[in-house]
């Protein structure tokens, strides 16, 4: 983690060692069956946060962890989990066992997918699935208008 608030490279609960952040968050997206889009836009606020930091752009700290309540996941920063006998609340568990994760933040996703912020977990996963199936069906469509358009200009650049 750099000191500027920019991250690089976290280590998050369930790791062992560093894991690429792209990595860690399309293991998420996969799992939540959410796309990149709706998520980013839950966390940042724009639909390209995390196409940004696929292209090489540092995410702040505050954003990342936004990313991390949309997704399920927890940023850590400390001694190794099964050394770090202290909770975040204070209290010790004597055998160091790591405190369980928080359950995500479903009103930002909902909000994120067009939804009310009390839509039922079931209907946001639905609403969420659809969306994918949508931006499949259309990268599908745009692939294809690209392989025409480059049939087009083959046509007209070689006269006939």
């Amino acid at each position: 983690m750099a000191i500027a608030g920019h991250v690089s490279q976290v280590v998050f609960f369930g790791y062992v060692g560093l894991m690429d952040i792209v990595a860690v968050i399309e293991e998420a997206l996969a799992r939540r069956g959410i796309s990149a889009a709706a998520a980013s836009k839950a966390a940042a606020g724009n639909q390209s946060f995390i196409k940004n930091i696929k292209a090489g752009s540092s995410p702040t700290l505050r954003n990342l962890e936004r990313l991390a309540d949309v997704l399920g996941l927890e940023i850590y920063v400390g001694p190794p989990r099964h050394d770090a006998a202290h909770l975040h609340d204070g209290s010790i568990r004597h055998d160091g066992a790591p405190p369980p994760r928080a359950a995500p933040d479903l009103s930002r996703i909902a909000q994120a997918l067009g939804l009310p912020p009390d839509t039922p977990q079931a209907d946001i996963v639905a609403a969420a699935a659809r969306l994918t199936a949508a931006v499949r069906a259309a990268r599908e469509t745009a692939a294809a208008i690209e392989e025409r358009a480059a049939e087009i200009r083959e046509v007209l650049t070689s006269g006939g």
